[in-house]
């Protein structure tokens, strides 16, 4: 059994499967089931409520972390958060930069830290070796295993149950997480000055929302490749922005879809989305020290500048600056900043209707006197954002079951979906007037 306030947590779609209470449990009454879900292995002897008080599904108080991190007011209405400046990277080390995603700017940051003792190690997610598709935490403490996190996995990661090992750990470490990871972390920094202690930087992941691990599993199975042929399966493999690939036990690779890792993710995230990431209001990840993101930028021609592979990365505080200046001056990274136009031009609308989609599926929970997360701050919803919320709704119908969510990734893979990829591609080049 699950401890009954965990349980309303769960069964109320709340559960962001961060890990949190699994890692935080002083007396480890809490594990994860297959589904990452917390479930009870231990009776509880006290009711010390920690699982509740670092948990980011049922409450964030954004207010109140706006003024921990930033001593500033929060500001419901910019959903791009408080930041310095708008700089795009990459790791100077030619293999780092080749095998990444983009560009390996937090791997070569990594490094450099840990190799001139600014951490004792990082929080990285890696592929779990004995679940094909799948993700899991690890606390890097060596080179060869923050260069083993290199590459996005796309799937839900529980990466705050390495809470534990830290706490037992001694030194600093750097942390690269999702919101809602580390929306976490910087609740229990608040209540926990040792801990706090322990962290030296927070990297941030941009979040539109992640995967259900099952996503990569179908994906397999729809295409008949056996699980029992594959040596590797990679979110991101080859030239950016890459695309998923599998390496086959005998060498060879196989892509499990037509069009880059974006062409991919718009069909799964649409299929394969976990319930709770419908209401997150935090895509950008508003209170790391640096928040990184893929430069989705393009030019007139309709090309991506940064093709060779390179991050976008929004210094939000002190910390994050001072990190990035020391790998920039050791030679580790390239930096250039842009201008703030340019990145809000890229990043301003999704965001916006990321927060407000968020906040009128909660107006809806709210009126029908269902659980809803608590983030403290109230967004003004327009009708208008209400139709729009229908609309985005309808492209996740068929996500709601495993047997719509296959029928849908099936036509997707198929001949029929190659056809639609190419209108929709059609009427983009269109729009841009190519």
């Amino acid at each position: 059994m699950v401890p009954k306030r965990l349980l309303y947590i769960i069964n109320n779609n709340l559960c962001t499967r961060c890990g949190a209470c699994v890692g935080i449990c002083p007396h480890e009454c809490l594990f994860l089931d297959k589904n990452n879900f917390p479930s009870q292995q231990n009776p509880c002897p006290i009711e010390c409520n920690f699982c509740l008080k670092v948990c980011p599904g049922l409450e964030v108080n954004f207010s109140k972390l706006t003024r921990q991190v930033f001593e500033k007011k929060f500001d419901v209405t910019n959903p791009m958060g408080e930041f310095k400046k708008i700089l795009v990277g990459h790791s100077t080390n030619k293999t780092v930069r080749e095998n990444a995603s983009s560009g390996g700017l937090i791997t070569q940051l990594l490094v450099y830290l840990f190799e001139n003792n600014k951490t004792d190690g990082a929080i990285v997610t890696i592929a779990d070796p004995n679940n094909l598709g799948k993700a899991k935490p690890m606390l890097a403490t060596s080179k060869s295993e923050i260069l083993e996190a290199t590459q996005s996995k796309y799937v839900i990661c529980p990466v705050n149950q390495v809470i534990r090992t830290i706490r037992k750990a001694k030194g600093k470490f750097a942390f690269v997480g999702l919101p809602c990871h580390v929306h976490s972390i910087r609740k229990l920094m608040a209540i926990d000055r040792k801990f706090s202690e322990k962290i030296s930087l927070i990297v941030g992941l941009y979040c539109h929302m992640t995967l259900e691990t099952d996503a990569p599993v179908d994906m397999l199975e729809i295409s008949k490749v056996s699980l029992s042929d594959i040596k590797q399966l990679e979110f991101r493999s080859g030239k950016w922005p890459g695309g998923i690939v599998v390496t086959m036990k005998d060498g060879s690779l196989k892509k499990m879809h037509k069009g880059h890792i974006k062409d991919a993710f718009n069909i799964l995230h649409r299929l394969y989305y976990p319930k709770r990431c419908l209401y997150c209001i935090d895509g950008s990840n508003e209170f790391a020290d640096i928040s990184v993101a893929d430069p989705w930028m393009k030019n007139q021609n309709g090309q991506y500048p940064f093709h060779k592979g390179s991050s976008l990365v929004v210094v939000r505080t002190d910390v994050g600056k001072k990190f990035l200046d020391l790998a920039q001056k050791g030679g580790a990274l390239f930096l250039e900043e842009i201008s703030i136009e340019s990145f809000l031009d890229l990043n301003l609308l999704m965001m916006k209707k990321k927060r407000k989609m968020a906040f009128v599926r909660i107006e809806k929970l709210r009126n029908k006197k269902q659980p809803f997360p608590q983030y403290h701050t109230l967004l003004k919803i327009t009708n208008r954002d209400r139709f729009n919320e229908i609309l985005s709704s309808i492209e996740l119908i068929l996500g709601k079951t495993e047997f719509t969510r296959k029928l849908g990734l099936r036509i997707a893979l198929s001949p029929i979906g190659s056809l639609i990829k190419k209108i929709g591609d059609i009427q983009k080049r269109r729009k841009r007037g190519l």
